[in-house]
C-alpha cells in the first residue's frame, strides 16, 4: 500500500508495484507483481532489481502525491544522501 486515502489513489496502487490485469480475467482479476509476464520474464530489469534489493517502497498518509516535505526530505535522506 503506497498511497492510503482516496479513490484515485487506490486506483493507482493497483499499477504502482507493477501490479497488471489478468490476461485471462482483465476485469475480474489484478495480478501481484511476481505474476505478471514483465516480472517473471524481466523484461525490462525489474525482477533482477527486486532481488538485488535496488526496489525501496514508502507509504504515506493521505492523497497522492500529497506527502510532506518532512516525507521527501527523509527520502531523499534515506536513499540518496545517508
Amino acid at each position: 500500500r503506497c498511497f492510503n486515502h482516496s479513490l484515485v489513489s487506490y486506483l493507482l496502487t493497483i499499477s504502482f508495484f507493477f501490479r497488471a490485469p489478468d490476461p485471462e480475467d482483465p476485469f475480474g482479476k489484478i495480478l501481484p507483481r511476481e505474476e505478471t509476464s514483465w516480472f517473471k520474464d524481466d523484461l525490462f530489469g525489474l525482477r533482477t532489481a527486486e532481488e538485488a534489493g535496488k526496489n525501496m517502497y514508502e507509504s504515506f498518509d493521505g492523497d497522492h502525491l500529497r506527502f510532506s516535505l518532512q516525507d521527501l526530505d527523509g527520502w531523499v535522506q534515506k536513499y540518496f544522501v545517508d
